[in-house]
């Protein structure tokens, strides 16, 4: 993972018991660029599975409530809750070719 301030570094001690595989490794400083070539395509893709995701888990908490977006990005939807809500899966199961062909499409032409 890149070392963008978004990314907090003791986000080991938040994964959950069942997420214990994944080991957050941080790059050095301007790395990322020079590692991966194809990072902005690929974030970009992830960007957008990751905001639909987080549109729909708005639609099932705001039921019957009045949590504001900002409520619920604050307090109800992180990594953790995505990777619980499988939600990167979904977005890659409703196109499963368009995320890595485009970026390498990209990359290669």
């Amino acid at each position: 993972m890149d070392n963008a301030h978004a990314h907090p570094q003791d986000l080991q001690d938040y994964i959950l018991e069942g997420f214990k595989l994944i080991k957050i490794q941080f790059l050095l400083p301007n790395t990322t660029p020079l590692l991966q070539p194809m990072n902005q395509q690929v974030i970009s893709n992830f960007e957008k599975f990751y905001i639909k995701a987080f549109l729909e888990r708005w639609f099932e908490v705001n039921e019957g409530t009045n949590v504001t977006l900002r409520e619920l990005w604050k307090y109800h939807f992180h990594i953790v809750a995505c990777l619980n809500r499988k939600c990167m899966g979904k977005g890659y199961q409703e196109n499963p070719h368009f995320c890595l062909e485009k970026a390498l499409a990209e990359e290669c032409c």
